[in-house]
């Protein structure tokens, strides 16, 4: 079942019991637990902390702009 992570977190961050499961028991088992992720660096960090992951073992999808004020390439 998807728990809705409350603690100051977004509404939108979603926690099933088998992956807070999973990374408990993998961390248990002396390993050490890294998201990789297709999705958005910051949204996968939100999540990560939710299973107790810090962001510092996150890998998602960076953007990167020359002109950050830009939101759609130029003509």
């Amino acid at each position: 079942m998807a728990r809705r992570i409350r603690l100051g977190r977004p509404g939108w961050v979603r926690c099933y019991d088998q992956q807070r499961d999973l990374t408990d028991s993998l961390r248990k088992a002396g390993l050490d637990v890294w998201i990789s992720s297709a999705s958005p660096q910051p949204f996968v960090e939100v999540w990560a902390e939710s299973v107790g992951i810090d962001a510092g073992h996150v890998i998602g999808i960076r953007s990167r702009a020359a002109d950050p004020s830009r939101t759609t390439p130029a003509r």
